[in-house]
């Protein structure tokens, strides 16, 4: 066990995927730009690989290599 949570059903596979998602990108499935047919999934997946720092949040995306300072982690 590497200290992920066990998944105990899909459901629960799925809300971890989504969570993960919303981590990385700064965005959440129910933002304006989702709607209908397209979902925050399909939007990393077709910016995946080729485009994902498109859809990285800036502040996950730390381009100058160095640690975040506390004022851009609150």
């Amino acid at each position: 066990n590497l200290g992920w949570p066990k998944c105990v059903s899909q459901s629960r596979c799925l809300q971890l995927g989504i969570l993960i998602l919303e981590v990385f990108t700064g965005r959440k499935p129910t933002d304006e730009q989702f709607d209908g047919e397209f979902s925050l999934r399909q939007w990393v997946d077709e910016a995946f690989p080729v485009a994902i720092s498109d859809v990285i949040d800036s502040h996950v995306l730390n381009e100058s290599n160095t640690t975040p300072t506390k004022d851009q982690l609150l």
